[in-house]
């Protein structure tokens, strides 16, 4: 699952740099984690991050 989707044309470099998928590790992923309020923030977009990401967007009407 991507965080986002369907960046296109110009504007689809920038949204490239904003993608994260599970799986992925690191800063930016600790980062998604504290904005979501994950029980657990450690870098590591697993089943946990990507459960409370789809929540967020459930709640937001936004897709997934």
């Amino acid at each position: 699952m991507s965080l986002f989707r369907g960046a296109q044309s110009a504007g689809e470099n920038i949204m490239k740099q904003f993608v994260m998928r599970a799986g992925d590790k690191g800063q930016e992923v600790k980062r998604l984690q504290m904005a979501l309020k994950c029980k657990f923030i450690d870098g590591d977009f697993g089943p946990g991050t990507e459960s409370d990401l789809k929540d967020y967007q459930e709640d937001h009407g936004l897709s997934s």
